[in-house]
């Protein structure tokens, strides 16, 4: 744990505990298959048809986890509702959870705090089973694990062996703003950014693959963008401490917590490069407020809320049902070995190039992201590809010049009831073998557009029920000042609805129906909710269907009306032949080409912003009239553009589109721009070209952009 923001936070941690042996005392913080024969038809992959297994649907997060080393048994199986995992900054689970901790269905996840552990010593307090390895805890800081970037890179090959020996995925140092901070080469590393940076450059080539972070600040704008900070590195991110620390501590009350918690994990729990968080901490006296047990196996208020809070389900792990394969060196190495999460099992194919492994996932997911352990005989190129029938496969990766290992592949948009690893070239004369391939993705539709929104009442006309669809956090509607309010959503027609997602303002309902009709007069109640606490809150697996969509406010929490900021819903529509109301961004756009006024080098070209991959990036030569062009091989429309700036980004600029490349017409100025990621909605434009012109540089270096993403209506070429 550190300190953050501007003002940097007084030390909190002070729990002592043993790590390393060798005579060494360190001090830890309280934050401190079956076989198949080749074919080339393809039908090999279809494999036995059935519904979608009860466990692809989850049943608590599998982000959410705790940062604390003092757990009891009766602790952990409290806090076994709601989280998937925790970290006690040690190498070894505490005594009174050990026991029962994989019964619970609850990871431990070890660390390697810090000091100079050796291999085998480091080996042998780590236990077997695990998935993950925490580096160094906040090595920029004196007063932790207290290592200059050369220094941890020097002692990093540890840390990679024995994450070898136990088949560990290896998280980077574990950083955050400081104080009193190392230095190395004239630079004090009180920037975390700045610090991972330079351990980079001075561990190249070495195995990283998440990178864990720690923040305290009260604020979840400012944790969105400190996040962004870390997307160039195009690793998965952990945030393994965070809670609200940094306002004085007089004002850092129950409420403030709840409301900060409710709000960081809503954010955490929906960002696709958070792969997962835990709250600091279990118990503490260094923040107030902050606890999440009381008495022995007892939850606070806080601890009720975080096992309670809804989780997302746009990005889970994926179970597949079973695995298929072009063929199998033998009986003993099938396709299943590949999915069954063991590491000391493994798929290995026949000897020669074209061959493949299958995963049947039951029913059509969305998938963003892959991860493939390879044995030693690896492929050096290969195809990740999806389909719906298992015959007609469709690309959604091209992978060369694969060093094998661990590949992590995120970033990914492909959807489809089957996913492929399709291999091209092997890197032995072995076959292409595979410990263990995992896939995360979405299992619900995208939320449905509203037509429009109607209410009771509205305290005043800017705060009318418009807001709370308008998809601003910002706006909000707010009800006359008694009981008996309600907002409408109209569709257009008649929508199925599987979930309702309600963001409350503090002024919430502690009782209301969430309730459906086909013709604004006779409604149907498919949701009845008593003793609400407001916040965020999430219905999903609903069944119901209707035109209009109602909450129904039945007993106040306040004084005041019934106030929200927004309505999301999920579903899809039911009626024929009239099709649902269109979203505001309803087609992921893809650019055939980019090109550029300039760039800084050739590793650095105008193609690296449309690659999908956020540790590439496009950087321009080094002044202001500076643009880049992406062609859609056609005429498309525009309503969305995102753009995800490196720290060189621009102040002053223009968003244009061209249907031929010559003649401009502007959609977008944008003045006093901070960078990170800016998302522009709402627009309608049309053009073959959209492009992104310079006017002003906020750096003396060019413009620097990791990746540009649009949506709207695709040119026919594209549908």
């Amino acid at each position: 744990m550190r300190s953050t923001g501007p003002g940097f936070m007084r030390q909190l941690r002070q729990i002592p505990t043993l790590i390393f042996s060798l005579a060494l005392v360190l001090t830890l913080a309280a934050c401190g298959g079956s076989s198949e024969s080749d074919n080339d038809s393809g039908k090999n992959a279809v494999a036995a048809r059935g519904a979608v297994r009860a466990d692809l649907v989850p049943q608590k997060s599998a982000k959410r986890g705790v940062a604390y080393g003092g757990n009891s048994a009766a602790d952990l199986t409290v806090l076994s509702k709601g989280i998937s995992w925790w970290y006690n900054w040690s190498p070894t689970p505490e005594a009174g959870a050990a026991g029962v901790y994989k019964s619970l269905g609850v990871d431990f996840v070890p660390m390697a705090w810090g000091g100079t552990p050796t291999v085998d010593q480091l080996s042998s307090q780590v236990p077997d089973g695990g998935k993950y390895l925490l580096g160094f805890n906040e090595p920029n800081f004196k007063s932790q694990s207290d290592k200059t970037p050369s220094q941890a890179a020097a002692l990093w090959p540890v840390l990679q062996e024995v994450a070898k020996r136990k088949g560990l995925q290896l998280g980077a140092p574990a950083v955050n703003y400081c104080g009193d901070c190392v230095s190395e080469g004239g630079v004090t590393f009180t920037d975390p950014v700045a610090y991972m940076d330079a351990f980079f450059a001075a561990c190249q080539g070495c195995q990283i693959d998440y990178i864990p972070v720690h923040w305290y600040a009260c604020d979840v704008s400012a944790l969105k963008s400190y996040i962004d900070r870390f997307r160039k590195y195009g690793k998965p991110l952990w945030v393994t401490e965070f809670a609200c620390g940094d306002n004085p501590h007089d004002s850092i009350t129950l409420a403030v917590q709840k409301n900060y918690m409710t709000a960081a994990v809503n954010y955490l729990e929906n960002e696709p490069i958070v792969a997962r968080y835990s709250w600091f901490s279990g118990r503490n006296s260094s923040i107030p407020n902050v606890n999440l047990l009381g008495a022995d196996g007892q939850l606070t208020e806080l601890g009720q809320l975080y096992v309670s809070l809804p989780f997302g389900l746009g990005d889970v792990q994926l179970t597949p049902l079973s695995a298929s394969a072009s063929a199998s060196e033998n009986a003993d190495t099938g396709p299943a070995k590949a999915i069954d999460n063991n590491l000391g099992t493994r798929w290995s194919s026949g000897f020669t190039d074209q061959q493949w492994l299958t995963l049947d996932f039951g029913a059509s997911v969305n998938v963003t992201h892959v991860r493939i352990n390879w044995e030693n005989a690896h492929a050096s190129e290969y195809q990740l590809q999806t389909s719906q029938d298992g015959l007609a496969w469709t690309t959604i990766k091209s992978v060369t010049g694969s060093n094998g290992g661990i590949e992590d592949i995120t970033g990914l948009s492909g959807s489809g009831r089957y996913l492929r690893m399709n291999g091209v070239k092997r890197s032995t004369p072995y076959g292409y073998s595979i410990y263990e391939i995992a896939a995360w993705g979405s299992l619900t539709p995208a939320p449905q557009g509203t037509v429009r929104a109607t209410a009771s009442s509205s305290e005043n006309a800017d705060l009318g029920p418009e807001k709370a669809i308008d998809k601003n956090a910002g706006t909000r509607w707010s009800s006359g000042f008694s009981d008996a309010q309600w907002i409408t959503l109209d569709f257009g027609a008649v929508t199925s609805l599987s979930r309702v997602r309600i963001d409350w303002e503090n002024a919430h309902a502690t009782e209301y129906q969430i309730q459906v009709s086909n013709d604004n007069a006779n409604w149907t109640t498919i949701k009845s909710i008593t003793g609400s606490n407001g916040g965020v809150e999430d219905f999903p697996n609903l069944s119901a269907s209707g035109r209009y969509l109602r909450i129904n406010g039945l007993k106040r929490s306040t004084p005041y009306g019934y106030s929200i900021y927004e309505i999301e819903t999920w579903g899809g529509d039911t009626s024929n032949p009239v099709a649902p109301p269109q979203s505001t961004d309803p087609v992921a756009l893809t650019a055939v080409a980019a090109a550029a006024s300039g760039s800084e080098n050739g590793g650095l070209g105008p193609e690296k912003a449309i690659d999908k991959n956020i540790g590439t990036r496009w950087s321009s030569a080094f002044n202001d009239a500076q643009w880049i062009t992406l062609d859609f091989g056609g005429m498309a429309s525009f309503s969305r553009v995102r753009i995800n700036w490196e720290n060189a980004h621009a102040s002053e600029y223009q968003i244009q589109v061209s249907s031929d490349n010559v003649n401009w017409s502007l959609v977008k100025s944008v003045t006093g721009s901070n960078g990170g990621v800016e998302d522009f909605s709402s627009l309608s434009a049309s053009g073959r070209y959209l492009r992104i012109n310079g006017v002003k540089r906020s750096s003396q270096y060019g413009y620097s952009i990791f990746e540009i993403e649009t949506w709207g209506t695709p040119p026919t070429a594209q549908k």
